[in-house]
């Protein structure tokens, strides 16, 4: 049984990696005669047909049994799914099976059936080329094909999860359905224990599973992340020997791990998993800038980006000899050229000896990539490719839809590109392309036909036009045959359905119908509604339809649409339509886009009602309008519900946070909140939320540890509760708390103003929590202070200003000043003095216009300089803006308070400053700063006292202005 297991296990690892145990030489290692092996190689060479007519499979799906059978008599009128029997049937298969010296091999042979089936499933929806044989046939009894629509439709209602449905025209639903239903099926999990790679096939099932809904499901992403958890956990590539061989195959999980976190839009961890993959596989690449012609007529040289890239020794070797191989067969999809009159088909790059500068020398690129030419640069293996494929991806949901995004990941593809070493690689690659050319003038109609052009490739690779006949020579499925913009190439010019599905685990793909309907969304951007509504139309995707319809402005026949596919027609006039049952699979999409287009909220509760409470984007649209409606209870629960259904949805979160917010739950939002930045750390919205209620959410009070010990001596601890109860805390433990909130909120709000650079209201949340420490965090005030005044300065003015924090931070420099004992400021010292004077000069004087209060801190500041001149300068400013806010409003008792008070302060400054000698200008050392400075006190008096005399003669201010005259008399 050790042999026999450790050859089941040889077998797994070769059919998990196939690119590196599938050569003749390794091959010739295995015993010929055993079953166990011919099974794996059927499957290696990709011949599906022998294993899904074998005799286990017809035991399987009941191919054995008669016509008039009430199973299959139920599952012909719909009454029962053809799933169900066959779950009974393998459960058969396996309990008799089980405690046999056979059980393992018949684990590996139904772990073979289900790759042979879901690797059908793609070769027809997705790779090509045709299916050389009828899945019908193979899969189900006779008595079924007389019925075969309706089975199929109950096939594909059955993949529908959380109310999302499938694809209603998915080919071949039943290839699909046996795979999940033998890697799904309980007791084949404890039949396969000795197995090394089943769940990493179920997570493949499952990741296909998902490819076939219109949204995203969250049971499906639990269960898929909890298979590749597991297989993290265990990590079985550990008992591998072979390190070239153990390097691919965790180069595959951990690009496959990061796909799925792509797929789910997790960045973070997709990026993560990358890094490891490339560190696996010993990939060597770098996104830079290298002088280069992009046009025609480009006379001079200017930075272009470039991805350098490199494969590891071994994988680049085995990628030379694929390319060399494939330029001997011209084996790779169509690549249109640009034949562009003013752009050139590739950047024309400078060699760098031709340059007079060089990057080799000067750059921090390592030395593996500082030597490629890259106008020539190696192949690479494809699982790099696919690395570098899959950057893209995490680039385009990291950053904004932007024209730099997009020049940001055009050098991925275009280094992919470079060579064919893989048909389906480079078929990614040539859609990725076709995807940002969309966006350019000069490229659109290039990325356009190249998109259509991929359609083709997969429809007429897909489509099987020569099906066998029955008795009577009539074709057991009606196919008709698909029409291409480009001929269809020969069969010695295409790639075998063997090296088409050997990375197909590692790359996006889309599905046939979901890259048909990509190209109806680019008709539709670019203004061709009417071939859109064709493929939408023939496609009978009627959500997209109807969405095309309301976005030119046809919401009533958008409508209209809808609820032909929904309700009967009617029976008489005027009679309410009945509900069409069975309803379509995407009922619960339909009623809620027919909520976004009427803005009712009884549509919502519809699909939430028949998805049997799964659909979680109708408990969010109900969410949403009782947010509206600012019943925010409501709709924390609504949310609550969703949460549930899918807890990685980060939009769920953050809207719960705010409903929490609103309701002064802090501790709830600061969850909500955790988790958003959890699943995407750019979310600024969230960082700054979290701020907010890190902040303001209550502290757990726990007694201090001789506390807790003196009431374990006593007898009267509590071992359960982690604060005690009716604790009083003591005022450090107060202080302590606060200062703890208010570091925690400044870490979360440093990360949303990285994030949210321009945005000024975070700026002042960070600028306002620093001030509030205890001593404040007069560096983060300063930060913040300064990108404020860069953002509102131009427009707000002083207004932009705090007058008071500003205060706070001279007030700070001075008492640095005071405690390090130096007799005068240093400019040339670095340090947060500095900063602060350099902040008040450039920053806040350019800016002041009516705030007499920053002039007052402008004057403070120059009196601790020494720049007495400017000091005075600065009271005289404060003093005319109190003067001219008074002449606006003279009979205001605050404006004239005001005008006294800076009347005084400037009084004190000429007082102060006026015998002073002149330490500033040229004149500096000699003369007074204001000889004339007692009748310029009397001046200001006097100008103070008439603008008064109307409405505040009586008042305090009055009379001490008069004792002033007097004294300066």
């Amino acid at each position: 049984m050790a042999d026999k297991a450790s050859l089941i296990n040889e077998l797994e690892w070769r059919l998990i990696s196939p690119s590196v145990d599938s050569n003749p030489e390794t091959l010739s290692t295995l015993p010929a005669d055993s079953s166990l092996v011919q099974q794996f190689e059927k499957l290696d060479n990709a011949d599906f047909e022998s294993i899904l007519q074998s005799q286990t499979v017809r035991d399987i799906v009941g191919l054995g049994l008669e016509d008039s059978d009430s199973t299959l008599a139920a599952i012909a009128s719909t009454e029962k799914p053809w799933t169900e029997l066959v779950h009974g049937r393998i459960s058969d298969l396996i309990t008799s099976q089980s405690g046999k010296e056979t059980a393992l091999d018949t684990a590996f042979e139904l772990l073979t059936i289900a790759i042979a089936s879901m690797h059908a499933f793609l070769q027809a929806n997705a790779t090509g080329p045709p299916l050389k044989f009828s899945p019908a046939t193979a899969l189900l009894h006779p008595a079924l094909k007389q019925n075969l629509k309706a089975v199929r439709s109950r096939q594909i209602e059955e993949l529908s999860v959380d109310g999302v449905g499938a694809y209603h025209l998915m080919p071949y639903p039943e290839l699909l359905a046996l795979s999940r239903e033998i890697l799904d099926h309980e007791e084949f999990g404890k039949l396969a224990e000795g197995l090394i790679s089943w769940q990493w096939w179920r997570s493949r099932v499952t990741y296909l599973h998902q490819q076939t809904l219109q949204e995203d499901s969250g049971t499906l992403q639990t269960k898929l992340f909890k298979d590749l958890r597991h297989l993290e956990e265990t990590e079985p590539w550990e008992k591998l020997t072979d390190q070239r061989r153990k390097n691919e195959i965790q180069a595959r999980y951990y690009i496959e791990q990061a796909l799925a976190c792509t797929g789910y839009g997790l960045d973070k961890p997709a990026n993560s998993a990358l890094t490891d993959a490339a560190a696996m596989t010993g990939l060597e690449y770098a996104l830079t800038g290298i002088l280069g012609k992009r046009t025609r007529f480009q006379e001079r040289d200017t930075s272009q980006l470039v991805v350098l890239a490199k494969s590891a020794p071994d994988f680049q070797t085995v990628a030379e000899e694929t390319v060399k191989k494939k330029t001997e067969a011209a084996s790779k999809p169509k690549d249109f050229d640009l034949n562009d009159d003013t752009v050139l088909e590739q950047i024309s790059f400078t060699k760098p000896e031709n340059t007079g500068v060089g990057y080799r020398e000067e750059s921090d690129l390592p030395k593996v990539l500082a030597e490629l030419d890259p106008n020539e640069q190696p192949p690479l293996h494809p699982l790099d490719s696919a690395i570098l494929l899959l950057l893209t991806e995490t680039i385009k949901n990291t950053n904004p839809s932007t024209g730099i995004t997009r020049e940001e990941m055009m050098p991925y593809c275009e280094r992919v590109l470079q060579h064919s070493t893989n048909w389906e690689v480079y078929t990614r690659g040539l859609l990725v392309r076709s995807r940002l050319e969309a966006y350019k003038a000069r490229t659109t109609e290039r990325g356009l036909l190249q998109l259509q052009a991929l359609v083709d490739q997969v429809i007429a690779d897909t489509t099987n036009t020569e099906l066998p006949t029955d008795e009577a020579g009539v074709p057991e499925e009606e196919t008709p045959k698909p029409t291409t913009f480009l001929p269809k190439p020969k069969e010695e010019e295409s790639a075998s359905a063997k090296e088409r599905l050997s990375y197909i685990h590692q790359l996006p793909l889309p599905l046939r119908w979901s890259l048909e309907k990509e190209l109806a969304e680019r008709w539709a951007h670019l203004g061709g509604l009417r071939s859109a509504l064709e493929i939408y139309e023939r496609l009978e995707l009627w959500p997209e339809t109807a969405l095309c319809y309301a976005a030119t402005e046809q919401e009533e026949k958008g409508k209209k649409l809808l609820l032909d596919q929904l309700l009967l027609p009617e029976t008489a006039p005027g009679e309410p339509r009945q509900e069409r049952l069975p309803r379509p699979a995407e009922a619960p999409r339909m009623y809620c886009i027919l909520g976004d287009i009427e803005s009712d909220v009884s549509h919502y509760e519809t699909a939430w009602k028949i998805s049997n409470f799964r659909y979680a984007r109708a408990i969010r649209s109900i969410a949403r309008a009782q947010i509206s409606a600012n019943d925010f209870e409501a709709a924390a629960e609504s949310l609550r519900k969703a949460l549930k259904i899918n807890p990685m949805y980060k939009e769920t979160s953050f809207l719960l946070g705010c409903c929490y917010i609103e309701l002064t739950n802090w501790d709830g939002a600061a969850e909500c909140f955790s988790r958003v930045v959890s699943i995407d750390d750019t979310d600024g919205d969230a960082w700054a939320n979290l701020a907010t209620a890190l902040m303001k959410r209550e502290p757990v009070w726990t007694k201090p540890k001789e506390d807790a010990l003196e009431d374990e001596e006593a007898g009267t601890s509590s071992s359960t509760a982690p604060e005690a109860e009716g604790y009083i805390p003591t005022a450090d433990q107060k202080a302590d708390a606060y200062q703890t909130a208010r570091k925690n909120a400044i870490i979360a709000l440093k990360r949303a103003c990285a994030l949210k650079y321009d945005n000024h209201r975070v700026w002042q949340n960070l600028l306002h929590v620093a001030a509030s420490m205890k001593p404040p965090s007069y560096n983060d005030m300063l930060l913040a202070f300064s990108r404020i005044l860069d953002i509102l300065g131009p427009s707000e003015g002083d207004r932009a200003v705090d007058a008071e924090l500003l205060d706070l931070l001279v007030r700070h420099a001075q008492l640095l000043h005071r405690e390090t004992g130096e007799e005068t400021f240093d400019p040339t010292k670095p340090g947060i003095a500095k900063s602060i004077v350099e902040l008040v000069e450039k920053k806040v004087v350019p800016l002041i216009t009516s705030k007499r209060e920053l002039w007052v801190t402008v004057a403070k500041l120059a009196h601790w300089r020494g720049k007495y001149e400017t000091a005075l300068d600065a009271y005289e400013k404060a003093f005319r803006i109190a003067s001219v806010q008074f002449e606006v409003k003279n009979d205001d008792e605050k404006e004239w308070e005001g005008l006294v008070h800076a009347c005084e302060e400037l009084l004190g400054a000429y007082e102060s400053y006026g015998p002073m000698t002149k330490t500033e200008g040229l004149g500096a050392g000699e003369g007074e700063i204001a000889k004339d400075w007692r009748f310029k006190c009397r001046s200001v008096v006097r100008s103070v006292l008439s603008k008064g005399k109307e409405f505040f003669e009586e008042s305090e201010g009055w009379g001490k202005l008069q004792e002033r005259m007097q004294e300066l008399k």
